[in-house]
């Protein structure tokens, strides 16, 4: 058993007083997860205003403390009951922010050196990268994000799964709390906007924090591009201690206003994407398997070879670079092992070839911005065609469909709508919306089909692009996900073109 008393001071709480007999054995937000004797913590969901159904649920599942936000007002059957069970009720100010200080006072243990990455794209590539350069550099280090936790030497088997960038705060902290006791020194970690309009890592003791971009995403949700952009200003506004390092693309002017925020705090700052950042692409060659690329840092220019394929990839490892040097890497080493950096699983991932020449690559760009910047560094490295298959998800941000058809037009020869993860939504409807935007693209609902025909019609030359989906295990069609990997059929594809058969 906890005392509360232990977690909470009475000034962050309102209500009777924090007795040193208030215990309790778990702490919970999630009312189905509560069991007698747990601490629960209502927090408002996105579909529901009332938390009347959690509480009551919390106390008839035995709760013996509950909190609630400041101002929430409760009927006479929940106050009955609340009495009957004797339980103890608080108010706090703000719950999600509750949720993420009580998480952290219960697992306080972190990685000495955590890194938060924000931005609409390369936030996954940039932490897999950054930790990649910290283990060859003899750092035991781990990435969290949207492909869960990852790690040359971490033992994930006591660790919890998640399905966010940036996951609750109950999953959140013990993470990292593991993660310590493992011995992770170094850890890079996605923070999405939703993460962060959330306060889920607000106790993430982050040392440098950085910006990717800023494009058209997530507009179902923070419903304009401003309030977007100061969802994700908030980590160096408020989050970021005044220690720590930001590491900025001022490239754009998201970027720009981001670094004006870092300067006006007093932050250490490193940029990167203009001529005049500290670090800046001087020149990059397309080659067939990877990119020569000549950059400058901090006055003094290096040539390295990438093995990575598209030139924005060039953009997220010379940002993975700036963070290991801001993380106390010093510049030649780092530069040494650049050079040794793979891909990230579903970014820009090369599957096979077919038997008549075509390249197969499998990207999760289901975004506008994103789809446009693997369709054009694609072009770079084809003599031929671009075939590129995607969908648009359901119950999520209709504005980009038709925006996202009409960039498959302007950078595809041959573009072919199909579904990803339509939902409860009617596909038919989402793949209109598309081609509206793409009026002359071939329209297969079926996904397995639609990869078939552009692997089957991909010539000598040709690159084949299955967009949208990259790591994702499954097609969630209805409120059922059933098992689909583009990886995994492109590849059963060309081997029975391999064998000389077809579907």
């Amino acid at each position: 058993m906890k005392r509360l008393v232990d977690f909470l001071t009475q000034e962050e709480v309102r209500g009777e007083s924090l007795s040193e007999s208030l215990l309790f054995k778990a702490f919970c937000v999630d009312s189905r997860q509560v069991q007698e004797g747990s601490l629960f913590l209502a927090i408002p969901s996105l579909s529901i205003n009332s938390v009347e159904p959690y509480i009551l649920e919390a106390i008839q599942r035995g709760a013996s403390i509950i909190l609630m936000q400041q101002g929430t007002s409760l009927s006479s059957r929940v106050l009955e009951a609340i009495a009957t069970q004797k339980v103890a009720i608080f108010e706090v100010q703000n719950s999600r922010l509750m949720a993420s200080l009580l998480a952290n006072r219960l697992f306080p243990a972190q990685p000495n050196v955590i890194t938060a990455i924000t931005g609409t794209n390369g936030k996954t590539s940039v932490a897999s990268f950054t930790r990649q350069l910290w283990e060859l550099l003899g750092f035991k280090s781990a990435s969290l994000g949207t492909l869960g936790v990852q790690g040359a030497h971490v033992e994930k088997s006591g660790l919890i799964d998640f399905s966010y960038s940036t996951p609750d705060p109950l999953i959140l902290y013990p993470i990292l709390e593991n993660l310590q006791l493992q011995g992770v020194e170094h850890l890079a970690m996605e923070v999405s906007s939703h993460g962060l309009d959330m306060y889920r890592a607000e106790h993430v003791q982050f040392k440098v924090a950085a910006f990717t971009n800023l494009s058209h995403e997530h507009l179902d949700y923070h419903e304009t591009m401003e309030a977007y952009f100061q969802a994700k200003a908030r980590l160096f506004k408020e989050v970021l201690s005044l220690q720590g390092t930001a590491v900025v693309n001022v490239g754009t002017n998201f970027g720009q206003e981001i670094a004006k925020i870092c300067m006006q705090r007093g932050l250490n700052l490193v940029t990167l994407g203009h001529e005049n950042s500290d670090i800046c692409v001087q020149k990059i060659v397309t080659e067939l398997h990877g990119n020569q690329v000549s950059f400058k840092a901090f006055g003094k220019t290096y040539n390295i070879f990438l093995p990575l394929v598209g030139q924005f990839q060039v953009e997220n490892v010379l940002m993975a670079f700036a963070i290991a040097m801001s993380t106390g890497a010093h510049c030649e080493e780092v530069v040494k092992v650049l050079e040794s950096l793979q891909g990230v699983k579903g970014r820009m991932e090369f599957v096979g070839e077919t038997k008549a020449g075509a390249s197969i690559f499998v990207d999760y760009a289901h975004k506008p911005l994103a789809l446009e910047t693997v369709l054009k560094s694609l072009r770079a490295h084809t003599h031929g065609q671009i075939f590129v298959v995607f969908g648009c998800g359901g119950e999520r941000d209709q504005a980009k469909r038709m925006m996202m058809g009409k960039i498959a037009a302007n950078h595809a020869e041959c573009v072919i709508v199909t579904d990803d993860n339509p939902r409860s939504e009617d596909p038919q409807v989402i793949r209109h919306q598309i081609l509206e935007g793409a009026p002359h693209a071939y329209e297969i609902a079926p996904r397995e089909d639609a990869i078939v025909y552009a692997i089957q019609n991909a010539k000598a030359g040709d690159i084949c692009l299955i967009a949208g989906k990259g790591h994702e295990q499954g097609q969630i069609m209805g409120s059922v996900t059933y098992p689909f990997c583009d990886r995994s059929v492109a590849q059963d594809i060309l081997a029975r073109m391999e064998r000389g058969g077809g579907r």
